[in-house]
This record gives C-alpha cells, structure tokens and sequence, in this order.
C-alpha cells in the first residue's frame, strides 16, 4: 500500500463512493442529453443521488 493510502486511508472510502455517485449522475445526465431517457426520469434521479457528504 502506498505512503499516500497509509496516511489518508479514513478517505479512502469517502473518495470511492464520491467517485462511484459522481460517474453515475454524469451518465445519467448523458442519457438525457442524448435523449436516451427522459428529462423528468433524469432529474429524478439526480435528485435521488445526491452527492456524499465530504470531510
């Protein structure tokens, strides 16, 4: 394990679920914009999914 997760391994979890939370709304938000979903589907899901909370 490197030096940098060694010493901020408490984050580690906290950047992965940010990380995952963040793809999936700009994918959502792609979807809609190619028209592959509808707008109201999309907000709702954004709403949904709101960011995580961060130290």
């Amino acid at each position: 394990m490197s030096a940098f997760h060694e010493q901020f391994a408490d984050l580690l979890t906290t950047w992965h679920a940010f990380r995952e939370t963040r793809a999936n709304r700009r994918a959502v938000e792609w979807l809609a914009d190619e028209g592959l979903i509808p707008d109201d589907t999309a907000d709702k899901y954004q709403q949904d999914h709101p960011d995580p909370d961060v130290p």
